[in-house]
């Protein structure tokens, strides 16, 4: 199902004054992995029932302690008016447990109800709150550094969507797979190789490709990227390009959490 999130999600990459997201296969390549048993057991997938009282992925979360996650506020803000579930503690979605959320809130919202100061145009980024720690969770811990450390390093992203592309795999196990963190120049660079256009890419967003290709879309949305350990961003979704891009030359986005540690604190 192609959520509406595909259609309000990237508020980021500017081109041409406005704003664009774009769609793809879910968590796509040739090197994707799934989870194995208590491994990166901190990312979550939220869920929602449909109308049919099926439960079905939505977007996925970090957890930062064991009653906290981090996710995209356009994942949250889908549903304003009503609930969804948070399924965690196993690397297998059936297996997990499901918990309900005390509250959540965004950034946007924070700052205007405890009149913080605004970090940034674009804060697509918010908090989920348990009632209670989460079983079999080992939360991911944040990690102190800033988008131009991360430039060159080798990381893992992790994502909730079922890969349809091997239909061998199950699909209700998490997936995960390698990324290169791009600095800014070599982003716009190649993003001009595609297409020429005044692309502009904040300092903290960060880009990845790798090769073979990795790329993160729909239920994948919110999920981590993690070096040894340690939260760096969450997943945005794409850089706009046109549909017939092939895969190997699209680029992930990514929001650095490193701007983001008093309001983590807040919760």
């Amino acid at each position: 199902m192609k959520l509406l999130i595909l259609h309000v999600l990237i508020h980021f990459v500017i081109f041409g004054g406005k704003y664009y997201s774009t769609s793809a296969n879910p968590l796509t390549g040739e090197r994707i992995k799934l989870l194995t048993k208590n491994e990166f057991s901190s990312a979550a997938c939220l869920l929602r029932k449909t109308n049919d009282n099926l439960l079905t992925i939505f977007c996925t979360a970090t957890f930062f302690t064991t009653s906290d996650l981090v996710t995209t506020a356009s994942c949250l803000q889908l549903f304003e008016t009503e609930g969804f579930y948070v399924q965690a503690g196993s690397h297998d979605v059936r297996l997990g447990e499901s918990y309900e959320p005390t509250w959540w809130i965004t950034f946007d919202q924070y700052i205007v109800k405890y009149n913080k100061t605004k970090l940034h145009d674009h804060n697509d980024i918010g908090v989920i709150k348990l009632p209670f720690s989460a079983r079999f969770v080992t939360p991911s811990p944040l990690s102190q550094l800033s988008p131009s450390q991360l430039i060159g390093k080798k990381v893992k992203v992790i994502g909730c969507t079922p890969c349809y592309s091997n239909p061998s795999e199950p699909l209700t196990i998490k997936k995960k797979a390698h990324v290169n963190i791009l600095s800014n120049e070599e982003c716009l660079a190649k993003a001009m190789k595609i297409r020429e256009q005044n692309w502009c890419i904040p300092e903290y967003v960060l880009c990845t490709r790798n090769k073979p290709h990795a790329i993160m879309d729909d239920p994948d949305h919110g999920g981590p990227l993690i070096l040894n350990g340690e939260l760096l961003a969450i997943t945005l979704g794409l850089m706009f390009f046109e549909e017939s891009t092939e895969d190997k030359k699209k680029i992930n986005l990514h929001l650095s959490i490193h701007d983001y540690r008093e309001f983590f604190k807040f919760s």
